[in-house]
């Protein structure tokens, strides 16, 4: 009988946090085609701290030995990234987003305290593996100076907030941690919205259909992600190269889309570093 170990569990939850993550991205862009970047902002993090109200409620009323700048800097940390994470995806090809996006883990790792030779060694076969994915067509064309900076932007947001969670995780539930990231995210979605004078804008079924699903599926993604966290964090970690493999197969099996060899290469060097990662308890 298969015996499931931390590992295993953490891979789990964190690799279906990632899936839901890789199918929001393309979402995400479809939706801002349509709409109001701000607008856009407002509306998916204010529903979803609408309902996570109940346990942001317990979050925000719990005494604990945190120091209060603690919570401030991590709510702060989220309603940064959630806007620049957003606006990286909007103005930045796939290519160079995966390919700031493959270095999350090292600085994760590295701001963490967990780097050693063992990590080291297991996060360069995974940042491989990720730039094999990559498009050299579109890596000729240099970004602009503006996408620079909000790729550096989300990736420098995405690892201090990765590495706050991996240390209130054992202070807050799972779903307060998700309450809290979404009502980070609302704070600097509402600040920017009402900076631009509240640019509402009319909604039809299927640009609600899609925000519904981003409104549910981004807390519920953060919820299995510090769930991953606690059981091992640097498997969760890790987990997030498995956005390229989920990708790859959905083109392959839905779309049936062709692909090089290299990016099977990719898959494989990705695999590899999954599976070191199994022995690393840290």
């Amino acid at each position: 009988m298969l015996s499931l170990n931390s590992s295993h569990i953490s891979l789990a939850a964190a690799s279906l946090a990632v899936f839901i993550w890789v199918i929001s991205i393309a979402v995400i862009k479809g939706v801002l085609y349509e709409l109001n970047f701000f607008f856009y902002l407002f509306i998916r993090f204010g529903s979803t701290s609408l309902i996570l109200a109940l346990p942001l409620y317990k979050a925000l009323k719990k005494r604990v030995k945190l120091k209060r700048y603690f919570i401030v800097l991590f709510l702060c940390s989220a309603a940064l990234h959630v806007p620049l994470q957003t606006l990286a995806i909007k103005v930045s090809s796939i290519s160079w987003y995966i390919s700031f996006m493959a270095f999350s883990p090292l600085c994760v790792t590295i701001f963490s305290g967990i780097l050693n030779k063992h990590t080291f060694f297991t996060l360069i076969i995974g940042i491989i593996g990720v730039l094999c994915f990559t498009n050299p067509s579109e890596l000729n064309t240099f970004p602009h100076i503006y996408e620079i900076a909000a790729l550096l932007a989300s990736l420098g947001t995405w690892t201090l907030l990765t590495t706050l969670i991996k240390k209130i995780n054992f202070t807050y539930s799972d779903l307060e941690i998700a309450s809290l990231v979404s009502f980070g995210g609302f704070l600097g979605s509402f600040i920017i919205f009402t900076s631009q004078r509240f640019p509402f804008q009319a909604l039809n079924l299927t640009l609600s259909i899609k925000l519904l699903f981003l409104i549910i599926g981004s807390p519920v993604a953060y919820w299995l992600f510090s769930f991953g966290i606690r059981s091992n964090p640097f498997m969760a970690i890790m987990s997030q190269y498995m956005e390229f493999i989920f990708g790859i197969l959905i083109g392959f099996f839905w779309f049936q889309e062709s692909h090089l060899i290299i990016q099977w290469i990719g898959c494989f060097f990705i695999f590899v570093s999954l599976i070191l990662t199994q022995n690393i308890k840290k």
